[in-house]
């Protein structure tokens, strides 16, 4: 039994090393996207079916609220990444009994078709020490050990490379919102 346990514990640790060195090479040498129309509803939809375990094991629930039709300009692979990087950072940061709500609507940047999408938490807010390093790579205001450090700088690297931008609103204690602003059709400018 302890025998299966240490196995158990090596191969964990073993798949979030490949994680880290995958998350790593995104930003050595980052693959081109291979953008395409992507309809949000349907890439949230499978993001929310593929965490529905950890969200019940975290006692929150998934809220989705997405206009009608709406499609992004994205990578799907790269797209669903970035979605399912800022629900789990939302999901780590909530409080048991909360809901962790996706939106999207859409929107314009710089004067082109976008779709504002944003992730909103009701947990502990970002706390002073981290709001000037939330995208860094190797940078987390986690304790040691928990999570790959990669999350949001990987969304940052995704979404800059598809021409769109991201930030974060915190009230301390509170609410967390990512906004993240994405080409809704044809190439980015």
């Amino acid at each position: 039994v302890e025998r299966r346990r240490a196995l158990a514990t090596i191969g964990g640790q073993a798949y979030r090393i490949r994680d880290m060195i995958g998350d790593l090479m995104l930003f050595a040498d980052s693959p081109a996207p291979q953008p395409q129309l992507v309809p949000i509803a349907e890439a949230a939809q499978d993001i929310a079916a593929s965490m529905a375990e950890k969200l019940q094991a975290a006692g929150c629930s998934l809220e989705l609220d997405i206009e009608k039709n709406q499609e992004v300009w994205a990578d799907r692979r790269q797209f669903e990444s970035v979605l399912g990087c800022l629900l789990q950072n939302s999901l780590d940061a909530s409080r048991p009994g909360t809901p962790v709500v996706l939106t999207s609507r859409a929107a314009f940047r710089a004067g082109a078709p976008a779709a504002r999408i944003c992730v909103t938490d009701c947990g502990r807010g970002i706390d002073e020490s981290v709001r000037a390093h939330p995208c860094d790579p190797l940078y987390s205001g986690r304790q040691a050990g928990r999570g790959l450090v990669f999350g949001l700088s990987k969304c940052w690297r995704i979404v800059t490379n598809h021409g769109g931008t991201i930030s974060f609103a915190s009230i301390p204690g509170g609410e967390t919102t990512f906004e993240v602003l994405w080409p809704s059709a044809g190439r980015p400018a």
